[in-house]
């Protein structure tokens, strides 16, 4: 161990990072730089201002993906930071190169607010073709999914989000009422309240979701909306 900790930095010092932007195009001559920068740039942005969907056509976009950790909880480490994570974000970005020949670029963001990481996130989806969400400790890793979903079903953006967290368990606690209230500006602060050591605390789902939903004294959630056509639909709190 204490010789791979030795070679481990080395080689981390060697290389300064595991990932490099390389060039895909020749710029050898001045018809290159006119076609591949000013002016022929301005005619695939005029294409695509014209049509979004043809950025696919024209840009990295649609096979490029952001590897994207506030590094509170990476591998084995725990909450060591955006800084220290980068790292391993970079190494997860030379595994999408060398298995799935998808160019990834870590985005290493220093925040631990939900809210800050989904409107950032939101922003940044011009340029990415998926978002690859990394070592985000839960609850908010949950939140920032499920928020960046439903804003890209309602806005119809064409991007795909990845977690290596389990996100399912969200969706079936929820059934969307958290993400509902999450996209409301009034209603960020009900949700923040609800990113605590438990996961969902029983007061503020009542509170804040006591048209939906229903907390019972065996620790169940029964869904509001569901009575009338499924019944009482009940998932288990851990």
């Amino acid at each position: 161990m204490a010789d791979l900790y030795k070679e481990a930095l080395f080689e981390h010092r060697k290389y300064r990072g595991k990932i490099a932007v390389e060039s895909k195009v020749p710029l050898q001559s001045n018809k290159d730089l006119s076609l591949f920068y000013s002016p022929g740039v301005a005619f695939p942005c005029k294409e695509i201002a014209a049509d979004v969907n043809k950025i696919y056509d024209y840009t990295i976009k649609g096979n490029t993906v952001a590897v994207v950790s506030n590094g509170t909880a990476v591998l084995g480490l725990g909450n060591i930071g955006a800084h220290a994570a980068l790292p391993v974000m970079e190494g997860k970005a030379v595994l999408f190169k060398k298995f799935a020949a998808i160019d990834a670029f870590p985005i290493c963001l220093d925040t631990t607010s939900v809210k800050d990481i989904v409107v950032t996130l939101k922003m940044m989806t011009p340029v990415f073709g998926g978002i690859n969400l990394e070592d985000i400790a839960s609850p908010s890793c949950f939140y920032i999914e499920k928020a960046l979903q439903y804003f890209m079903k309602k806005h119809e953006k064409e991007i795909q989000f990845i977690s290596n967290s389990n996100g399912g368990i969200l969706s079936t606690l929820t059934k969307g009422t958290i993400v509902d209230a999450f996209l409301d500006e009034a209603s960020y602060d009900a949700v923040i309240k609800m990113a605590t050591k438990y996961f969902i605390v029983n007061f503020v789902l009542n509170e804040y979701f006591q048209d939906h939903i229903k907390i019972t004294e065996n620790k169940t959630i029964e869904f509001k909306e569901d009575e009338k056509d499924e019944g009482n639909e009940k998932e288990e709190i851990q």
